[in-house]
């Protein structure tokens, strides 16, 4: 599954996934389904759609020009009763890995630096992305 990488463990990240990426996603273990992308970013129902294959849905919007520092939180509320293992997505993943590893900054005293580090290593680039390094730096401040 390279278009969804298991970039940590139970944790696989990715672009919007079609029916037959959640199909070979369900067999590959992945119980629940977090959707980054705006309702009006798909031309039908996330919601739907995962929830056609069986697949727990969460679905925390995060607009690409003005991401909140409210989704990071809503995520983490999310995952108290989410089912592991998970697939995050969004359009092309990025979203979905900074959020993520924001979740998580804060325990391990990450600086914004740290967390561009992170983002960069699993193979995601983030200098066409300015709103989500303002993000970065204002989630950490």
């Amino acid at each position: 599954m390279s278009k969804f990488p298991e970039l940590f463990p139970g944790v696989r990240i990715g672009p919007q996934p079609d029916d037959g990426d959640l199909d070979e996603l369900k067999r590959a273990g992945i119980k629940t389904v977090v959707d980054f992308r705006q309702p009006k970013e798909t031309e039908r129902s996330n919601e739907q759609l995962v929830q056609k294959h069986g697949l727990d849905y969460i679905g925390i919007p995060v607009d690409r020009e003005d991401p909140s520092p409210k989704a990071v939180e809503a995520f983490q509320e999310a995952m108290q009763g989410a089912s592991e293992p998970l697939l995050l997505h969004c359009g092309s993943g990025i979203r979905a890995i900074t959020v993520y590893l924001l979740s998580k900054a804060k325990a391990k005293d990450w600086t914004p630096e740290r967390v561009e580090q992170e983002i960069t290593s699993r193979g995601f680039e983030l200098s066409s992305h300015p709103p989500l390094r303002r993000l970065i730096k204002d989630y950490l401040a």
